[in-house]
């Protein structure tokens, strides 16, 4: 999947009408990836409500291990793991509060996980 990632993932997102723009962003931008670098991908839009919704079933072709929305970031950031293994983070230019960190507990713990 590595080596399709740059063109499977915007085109799955560009599927959905409100998108305007998928752009990778971060360490591959810049050049400096690793072998062990995440795929950033940066997503233009004027509905974020409705893409947000929409996210777990455009990307569900790529079949996740597992996917959150980031709670710890200030912006709204959508994290997926993939096998590989490779993670991706869908990120949109939208505010979020961020929130505070987790209580590790049985209904945490595959978020904490996911996350980490």
């Amino acid at each position: 999947m590595n080596e399709n990632i740059s063109e499977t993932v915007p085109g799955l997102l560009m599927k959905h009408p409100a998108v305007r723009k998928v752009v990778v962003t971060g360490s591959r931008k810049r050049g400096d990836a690793t072998e062990w670098s995440d795929w950033d991908f940066l997503i233009e839009t004027a509905d974020f409500e409705s893409v947000s919704i929409a996210l777990p079933s455009l990307t569900e072709s790529l079949e996740p291990l597992s996917h959150l929305w980031d709670p710890l970031s200030h912006h709204s950031i959508y994290m997926m793991i993939l096998r590989g293994p490779t993670k991706v983070d869908i990120c949109f230019d939208h505010l979020q509060q961020q929130r505070p960190p987790w209580v590790i507990n049985n209904d945490s713990i595959s978020q904490v996980n996911s996350h980490f």
